[in-house]
């Protein structure tokens, strides 16, 4: 965003595009927050982080910080954060280079002709924030493994 203000010289759009972005990551964060203090999952770790498991009182023991954290595992917030931002990134794309804007005419010489094009480019972020999704499944930090899922804890 910074450097399509910038080739377009214009203060005013820099300072827009990071308020918008601003505000979308504070709504990102509250309702991730907000979703993993009420559904939450286990880490793949939690058990670690328990010093003690008290199976009479269903309960574990531990520096309650990271017996807290640990069971903060859904949504990712790494994911969360990802879609956010490059979400914001592609609809600013689309915005700038008439993506979505099928009766947009372009100059002939210009690559941004084809409309086919104009959307690839504007979408092409959010295949990098799928990326991030998938590697957080795929390195094993946000999935319980069947094993330690089967202990209920409250």
């Amino acid at each position: 965003m910074i450097i399509v203000s910038a080739l377009r010289r214009s203060v005013q759009e820099a300072h827009h595009s990071a308020l918008a972005l601003t505000a979308t990551m504070a709504v990102m964060r509250i309702t991730v927050d907000w979703i993993k203090n009420r559904v939450g999952r286990l880490r793949p770790d939690f058990w670690s982080r328990c010093e003690i498991y008290d199976e009479v009182a269903n309960a574990c023991s531990g520096d309650a910080w990271l017996v807290k954290d640990g069971r903060r595992s859904f949504p990712s917030g790494h994911s969360s954060t990802a879609f956010a931002g490059l979400f914001f990134l592609t609809l600013f794309l689309a915005g700038k280079n008439g993506a979505f804007a099928f009766s947009a005419t372009f100059p002939r010489s210009s690559l941004l002709q084809s409309r086919l094009l104009r959307f690839a480019l504007a979408v092409s972020p959010l295949f990098l924030a799928a990326w991030v999704a998938i590697t957080r499944i795929e390195d094993n930090y946000h999935r319980t493994p069947r094993l330690l899922a089967t202990h209920s804890l409250t």
